[in-house]
C-alpha cells in the first residue's frame, strides 16, 4: 500500500493576498484557526508558491483531535453564558452513549446535569415523538457532525440498537465479537465517567 493511501483526512492551509492567513480545509468545511495558537502550530505557517500547503493527516487519529476541538469551543461558549447568566449547563448525553464513552471529554461530556442520561437511544427518541418534535429530526441518522459524512454507528462499528440489547439484556445477548468490543470501549472510556485521579500521599 502506497505512503499517501493510507492518509484519507486533509488540510489545506491558505495564503495569500485574497485569502487570509489561518484558513484552514479540513475534511470538506473552510475551519478559522488564526485565534486557535496551539493548532495553529501544530499544523504550521508556511504556504507553498500556489497560496497553500496540504497536509495529510490519518483518517481517524489525524481527524479525531481535530474533530474534538468543535464540542470543547461550544461548551466553553456555553459556560461563558452560563457563567454570565449564573446558569447551570445542561449536557445532552444518553445512557448508550455514556456508557461507551462516545463523547468528547470536557466538550458534550463537559456539564453540570444530563437530563436524559438514563434513557436509551429508543427511549430519547420515543420521548421526543411524546413532544411532538418533528419526524426527520427523530429518524435523522445520528452524527456527531464531527466531519463531512461521520455518522455515529459507523464510527462505533455497531448499531445503537445492538448497543441497547447489550446494556439491557447482557453479553449473552449479542454476538461474542460485539460482546467484546463494547466491553473494550467501555473499559477504554472509564477516565471519561470519573473524575481525574490522585494520587494517594497517605
Amino acid at each position: 500500500m502506497a505512503e499517501e493511501d493510507q492518509f484519507l483526512g486533509e488540510i489545506r492551509l491558505f495564503g495569500g493576498v485574497n485569502v487570509p492567513t489561518g484558513w484552514a480545509f479540513c475534511n470538506g468545511q473552510l475551519l478559522d484557526i488564526s485565534e486557535n495558537s496551539a493548532l495553529y502550530s501544530l499544523i504550521g505557517t508556511t504556504y507553498g508558491g500556489d497560496g497553500f500547503r496540504t497536509f495529510a493527516l490519518p483518517d481517524l487519529r489525524g481527524r479525531v483531535p481535530l474533530a474534538n476541538i468543535k464540542p470543547r469551543l461550544r461548551m466553553s461558549t456555553l459556560y461563558f453564558f452560563a457563567n454570565t447568566l449564573n446558569y447551570l449547563v445542561a449536557g445532552t448525553g444518553n445512557r448508550s452513549e455514556l456508557s461507551i464513552g462516545y463523547f468528547s471529554k470536557y466538550g458534550d461530556g463537559g456539564c453540570d446535569l444530563l437530563p436524559i442520561g438514563q434513557l436509551a437511544k429508543s427511549e430519547v427518541r420515543a420521548m421526543a415523538r411524546e413532544l411532538n418534535i418533528p419526524p426527520a429530526i427523530i429518524e435523522r441518522t445520528p452524527s456527531a457532525g464531527l466531519w463531512l459524512g461521520q455518522t455515529d454507528e459507523e464510527e462505533m462499528g455497531f448499531t445503537y440498537a445492538d448497543l441497547e440489547q447489550y446494556l439491557d439484556d447482557g453479553a449473552q445477548a449479542v454476538s461474542p465479537a460485539l460482546a467484546m468490543r463494547i466491553e473494550r470501549l467501555m473499559r477504554l472510556s472509564e477516565h471519561k465517567r470519573q473524575l481525574p485521579p490522585t494520587p494517594d500521599i497517605d
